[in-house]
């Protein structure tokens, strides 16, 4: 099993948490759903809602873009092509041979 990499105050919650739903059946004996397949329900279910600091967040990522825009603009960084990017980036994970 691949767990995130976690640290701080929230591991010893993850391994926790792991454990236990681990435990629990993906499919219950009587065919419906276990503990296991109720949990990724409920993140899913989750993950689109709106969180309370959605504005702020908003804000922020406003904030962060005019920056980088601006930065783009002023010449303090430097363009480069996507195909570039991707193969710099892909680079340091896929490995030919």
């Amino acid at each position: 099993m691949v767990v995130p990499q976690i640290k701080g105050k929230y591991l010893n919650s993850l391994q926790r948490l792991t454990k236990s739903v681990t435990a629990c059946p993906l499919i219950n004996r009587d065919g419906a759903l276990g503990g296991q397949a109720g949990l990724v329900y409920w993140i899913i279910d989750n993950l689109d809602t709106v969180s309370e600091h959605e504005d702020v967040v908003d804000a922020a990522w406003r904030k962060e873009v005019r920056a980088r825009v601006e930065a783009i603009k002023s010449g303090k960084v430097q363009m480069i092509a996507a195909e570039k990017m991707w193969k710099d980036i892909l680079g340091n994970y896929v490995k030919t041979s």
